[in-house]
Parts: C-alpha cells; sequence; structure tokens
C-alpha cells in the first residue's frame, strides 16, 4: 500500500502516465507467473518546479477480447481520440484528469479540510475502479457515489490478523477457528464442531472482542463471519464497528453480493492460481451504504446459519450454459435475493441494475480465476 501511493503520487505530479492497459480475456505476458497489466508512461519531468498539467488526462483501457482480436486500427484510433467513457464489445476506455485522480486519491480529516483542500494522498484503487469495475459500477460509485456511499472506515476500526508467534501450545486455551476454511456459515457459534480450544497470547490484542471476523483470502466463494460470542479468528481481518447497533448491519452488507463485487473490484488478484487477497487498508476502504439498512431479523436468519455455495450458484448463473454470463437472467437463491433487497434498496438500484451486479460478480470471479489458467 505504501509503494503504491508513493508511486500513484510521484506519476500523477511527474511522470505524465498515457494510458495503462488490462486485458480481462487473457495475461498480459504469458511467461507472467501474475497477473499484469501495461503501462504507457512518459520521462519524469526534470524540471523540480514542473508539475504534470492538471487536465493532462490518463486513460484506463481494459480490453474485453484476447489482443490478437481486438488491435485493429480503428480500436487503437478509438481509444486514442477518447475524451469521455467509450464502451464496446471489444474495449473500454476511462478518460480521467489527472487532478482528478488526485482528488479522488486523496484523504481530508474534516470537512473543513476538504474545502481549504488540505488533504493527504493516501493511493486509490486504479485497478479496480478504472480497469476492472463493470460500467454499473462506474455509474454507481464514480457518477453519483458520495451521496449513497461512505467508506467503511468512517464507521468501524479495522485490524490485522492474529500474528504465529502469538498462538500454540504455550499460551491459555480459549475459543479459536484458524481461517475460512475451517466453517462454511456466516454465524458462528463458541459451541460450533469448527470451533476448537488452542492457545491464544493472554493481552488485549491477540484476544480482541472483535464481532466481525474478514477472511485474508478468497476463491469462488464468499462470507464474511458474524462472531458474536467472540471466537478468536486467526487468518482474518478484525472489523469493530464503533457503534455496537452497526453489528447487525454491517454483518448484512458485507455478506452481500454487493460487497462480492466491491471484494473483486479492490482485492489483490496478481498472486497467481486465481486466489483473491486484501489487505487490512483494502478492507477500509470498502464503500457501504450511507443510509441505514432496514431489515427484520427473521429476513436473514436462515441465511446467516446455511451453508455458503460458490458465488455462482449464490447468484443463480449457470456457467455450464451456452448463454454469457452478461445475458442470463440471473436466479439467486432466495434468502440472498432477500438479503440483497436490503441493500439494493439502500442503493437505490434499479431491477435492471441489480441483475447486473449479480452478472458483474459472476463474471468478475470467472475472469478471475479463468485467467490464472489461460498461461
Amino acid at each position: 500500500m505504501g509503494y503504491g501511493t508513493w508511486l500513484q503520487k510521484f506519476l500523477l505530479e511527474r511522470a505524465p502516465v498515457e494510458c495503462i492497459i488490462d486485458n480481462h480475456a487473457q495475461r498480459s505476458f504469458d511467461a507472467a507467473d501474475v497477473n499484469t497489466i501495461i503501462s504507457v508512461i512518459h520521462a519524469p519531468i526534470k524540471e523540480r518546479r514542473r508539475r504534470v498539467d492538471e487536465n493532462h488526462l490518463v486513460k484506463f483501457v481494459a480490453f474485453k477480447k484476447p489482443f490478437d482480436e481486438a488491435l485493429y486500427t480503428e480500436n487503437l484510433l478509438g481509444i486514442e481520440d477518447a475524451t469521455e467513457v467509450v464502451s464496446s464489445d471489444v474495449f473500454r476506455v476511462y478518460p480521467i484528469s489527472a487532478a482528478a485522480l488526485i482528488e479522488a486519491g486523496t484523504e481530508y480529516g474534516n470537512e473543513e479540510g476538504e474545502a481549504m483542500k488540505l488533504g493527504k494522498y493516501v493511493g486509490d484503487k486504479w485497478g479496480g475502479k478504472y480497469l476492472k469495475a463493470p460500467d454499473l459500477f462506474f455509474r454507481l460509485v464514480i457518477e453519483r457515489g458520495r451521496p449513497l456511499l461512505q467508506q467503511l472506515s468512517k464507521v468501524a476500526d479495522v485490524f490485522g490478523y492474529v500474528h504465529d508467534n502469538n498462538t500454540g501450545t504455550g499460551y491459555p486455551l480459549t475459543s479459536f477457528i484458524k481461517s475460512i476454511k475451517n466453517t462454511r456459515k456466516i454465524l458462528l457459534s463458541g459451541t460450533d464442531n469448527e470451533v476448537v480450544q488452542f492457545g491464544v497470547k493472554d493481552d488485549a490484542v491477540s484476544r480482541m472482542f472483535s464481532p466481525i471476523l474478514v477472511a485474508r483470502t478468497f476463491g469462488q466463494d464468499h462470507l464474511v463471519i458474524c462472531n458474536l460470542d467472540g471466537v478468536i479468528g486467526k487468518e482474518f481481518y478484525r472489523v469493530v464497528p464503533k457503534e455496537k447497533h452497526e453489528r447487525n448491519s454491517l454483518a448484512v452488507f458485507m455478506n452481500s453480493t454487493f460487497f462480492i463485487l466491491e471484494r473483486e473490484l479492490f482485492g489483490i488478484t496478481n498472486l497467481g492460481g486465481g486466489a483473491l487477497k486484501l489487505s487490512s487498508n483494502d478492507v477500509r476502504s470498502f464503500l457501504i451504504p450511507s443510509r441505514k439498512l432496514e431489515f427484520q431479523d427473521r429476513v436473514i436468519k436462515e441465511f446467516m446459519v446455511r451453508p455458503i455455495q460458490s458465488v455462482f450458484d449464490e447468484c443463480g448463473i449457470d456457467l455450464k450454459s451456452k448463454t454469457p454470463i452478461e445475458e442470463q437472467e440471473p436466479n439467486p437463491l432466495p434468502d440472498r435475493a432477500a438479503l440483497d433487497k436490503i441493500v439494493f434498496d439502500a442503493l437505490d438500484l434499479t431491477e435492471d441494475e441489480r441483475k447486473d451486479v449479480y452478472r458483474a460478480v459472476c463474471r468478475l470471479v470467472w475472469n478471475r480465476i479463468s485467467k490464472a489458467k489461460s498461461v
């Protein structure tokens, strides 16, 4: 995070970025063990007092087909000439000014600081927001986001995972779960078979009560643990709401399909093997509804205790169908649809946008998994 932030800031101020290119259909370099992008960047400006023109357009280009099917003159000219978002069956280009990128990655301490532009550049998720994001996410977050969404860090504190050195047979026993692989349901109880007695260092940090546990890595499924019994989770980031009444709302949102969409966009996917990994800073940057989620516990009760399936089964998308994901009619499991409705209502999504969330999540997960196998 620190390295990426410094590099982004340097590029925006000193080295004009022409374009950053990703390919959703294949890896850019066959020999690479990780997923890669292509960037076209001018040499750094030598004069110390000069900066990149704030109106300079950085173009984020996402190809939807393999390069050998996409690199034709008309497509390249369309990218070069674009001054606003252009999307086709072959590519999407998102031009954005250097000034807008700096603003998007700047954090302000308060409204007064924002009004006076007294903020600190903390970085932004360029790959997730501008390359991988579906058009739906552009409309909701980039065009109309602020009134509807806020960062998770505003309502909860996020703490790191429990270190190896703080667990083991030499420490007092307590209720413990090692990783997300040890459970298939959201609501975790201290009496569950998956919970064991294991040694954890007896200090305030290692044994911190965390009502929400977010796994560090994900595959084809998704669950965020609601941990009201205070079980110690090792391979998890610990989310502690600043207000007690926020616990259930956060547990609902963080298990919604919209949260899975953010996970796919903000997580680190260049590890190889198709896995997705989150950092604690990724978790802090997740966007949650600004509005209070309205729901009754009975609506989500069964969902919280049943085994969670793959995102494709949860969303009702058939990977074996000859119909492309984007053209399928999502048929989410009934209790997932009921939970998602709570979130979709808070975000004012239309019926078509709700279907697009399911399609986008399944497409992103499928692309991540299949792209890792494309070499």
